[in-house]
């Protein structure tokens, strides 16, 4: 006998729609079919869409900006991403320049992540790496194959130089560990621009396309693997294809955030524009709209979630603005809005897959975990609902035109209904597969 039974919903599999039955049993999908085998329970989703679970691999929960701490801790930031479908994120270990202080970071972490709602896992954050193998060996052991650099942020202490990149590219090419990299010139930043109404010229379009395509060559002379995180420009996108497209999506991978698609840098002259500051910058209206037209390119959507409340955001210097947006909770309903079902893999099976969590998640296929998001199709509304912490949303007021009804997480109920549930979330292993 089966646990549960999802019946009646329309199944996401192999990007197409089919009808059938998912039936669960000890936390993993069991079996497909048409038919209703015998279960415990029975879940009704007659009417609705049964997709997996979303996955963003790209979150900072309980995070430290100088005085500030993003707003959200492991609990209130995992619960708003269920309430919006996702059932795993992966967030950040603090920066580590050798094996012995990422493992202790790791160790921090896991202490505050205890509280997840959803799965987790995490990528290791560095800064100028010493001894890459043995840095690389330590984190495999516990599960995580990625490294996030930064190629700006001098002054804050967490910048890797080229040669330091180019140590951990040369260890990719094993392709059991990548390279997450947060992409800008930093010696293009400039830092003159003190008004907020010109704080997308601070740091301008070329400041990021000249970093990724220095990246891309580092990424193909090093036959290494690499991820660019938050993709802000749609000529980023455009030239990375053009003189890259052999490695692109194949040893080179774009994730773009859902802010960058919906708004524009316009906003930095409204009364609100504080509340609109991360990095890198909203973009010109143009290049927002290449963004929307390279969509296609995009491999992955993830949210950069790091929120803070009005309060923490406004009547500062531009300086002293802790930089940062929220977005779990919202991110699928706003691309959704956009792009329909394009996105779904782009929350899903992409992330899993480049992530090393497939076929364990990110697919609904039997054997894999039972993680779901039912939602269904509503008449177009304008958004209402603030999702973690903070106590204002960029989303609020935008149209949206699907509910996400109910979300489980290894065959348990995260949310019920639009209901939030008791669950608790387990750390994942994860292991690139790029064979």
């Amino acid at each position: 006998m089966y646990d549960l039974e999802i019946a009646g919903g329309c199944l996401y599999q192999d990007g197409k729609w089919t009808s059938g039955n998912l039936f669960i049993k000890n936390g993993r999908i069991e079996q497909i079919s048409s038919a209703h085998l015998e279960a415990k329970a029975v879940y009704d989703a007659a009417g609705a869409s049964v997709i997996p679970g979303l996955i963003d691999s790209h979150v900072h929960l309980q995070a430290q900006n100088g005085r500030f701490t993003s707003a959200d801790s492991f609990y209130s930031g995992t619960a708003a991403g269920a309430l919006g479908g996702v059932t795993t994120v992966i967030d950040f270990l603090d920066e580590a320049c050798d094996a012995g202080e990422a493992v202790r970071n790791f160790e921090l972490r896991m202490s505050l992540a205890k509280d997840s709602v959803v799965d987790y896992a995490f990528h290791c954050g560095v800064r100028q790496p010493k001894n890459v193998p043995e840095l690389a060996k330590a984190m495999l052991e516990r599960g995580i194959p990625s490294f996030k650099v930064y190629t700006t942020y001098k002054q804050a202490g967490i910048f890797s130089d080229d040669l330091h990149i180019g140590e951990l590219l040369k260890r990719t090419s094993d392709r059991d560990v990548m390279l997450l990299s947060h992409t800008e010139n930093d010696d293009l930043i400039d830092w003159g621009f003190k008004r907020i109404e010109d704080y997308a010229r601070r740091r301008p379009v070329i400041c990021e396309l000249s970093k990724a395509v220095q990246l891309a060559e580092m990424t193909d002379y090093y036959e290494g693997m690499t991820y660019m995180v938050h993709v802000s420009c749609g000529s980023t996108v455009q030239e990375l294809n053009k003189r890259f497209g052999d490695i692109l999506h194949r040893r080179f991978f774009l994730e773009s955030c859902p802010h960058y698609f919906l708004f524009d840098d316009s906003v930095y002259s409204g009364k609100d524009a504080a509340l609109y500051t991360m990095i890198p910058p909203l973009r010109s209206g143009s290049e927002r709209e290449k963004l929307v037209g390279a969509f296609d390119e995009i491999d992955t959507v993830g949210t950069d979630h790091c929120p803070y409340t009005r309060a923490e955001k406004q009547n500062l210097d531009i300086d002293a603005i802790p930089m940062g947006v929220n977005g779990l909770g919202n991110s699928f309903l706003q691309m959704y809005r956009l792009f329909g079902d394009r996105v779904i893999d782009r929350f899903t099976r992409n992330q899993a897959q480049i992530h090393g969590l497939f076929p364990q998640k990110g697919i609904l296929c039997e054997g894999a975990d039972a993680d779901i998001a039912i939602y269904e199709e509503i008449a177009p509304r304008p958004g209402f609902r603030l999702y973690g912490r903070s106590d204002y949303s960029l989303y609020s007021g935008c149209e949206e035109n699907i509910l996400i009804r109910t979300v489980l997480s290894r065959g348990e109920f995260v949310v019920k209904d639009g209901v939030l549930c008791a669950h608790q979330g387990k750390f994942v292993r994860r292991k690139l597969d790029f064979t």
